[in-house]
């Protein structure tokens, strides 16, 4: 068949695996909806698509991002996110009662799927989120906003 000779053709010329998937949909969409042939098959081996692992920032690339940061809740910010590894949306939802300073522990509830974790506050934190508490004095959020 000719159209699997020419995907082939892509994908030993470089066409990544989501774009050859991208390309088999299309065809079979177009095939059996358009054209109205039901029984149209593609028979080629579908790549499942490349995992790669995310950039790790080096310690000196860290403290370069932030000492830019001036504003103190945006460094705190980075810094829960990057040193204990909490997503955007556990972050903005943080609350005083979530951080167990003695132990050097976030709680993060209802997170991804639902579920509860402890992940490690990091011990270069600690004084930061006590400066910032002092600073800005919130019984509930951590990172609140002026009049909330």
């Amino acid at each position: 068949m000719q159209i699997v000779k020419h995907l082939a053709g892509m994908t030993e010329k470089g066409l990544s695996p989501s774009s050859l998937n991208m390309l088999v949909n299309a065809l079979l969409y177009y095939f059996r909806t358009v054209l109205k042939r039901d029984a149209f098959e593609i028979k080629l081996p579908r790549p499942r698509k490349e995992h790669h692992l995310p950039t790790v920032l080096t310690m000196e690339e860290c403290f370069s991002i932030f000492s830019f940061v001036e504003n103190t809740k945006h460094k705190l910010l980075l810094l829960i996110g990057y040193g204990a590894g909490l997503r955007r949306s556990e972050i903005v939802t943080l609350k005083w009662a979530d951080i167990l300073f003695e132990e050097h522990k976030i709680h993060v509830k209802q997170t991804k799927g639902n579920k509860d974790r402890i992940v490690m506050l990091p011990y270069s934190i600690v004084e930061v989120l006590k400066d910032y508490r002092k600073l800005y004095q919130s019984d509930v959020w951590v990172l609140a906003t002026a009049g909330a």
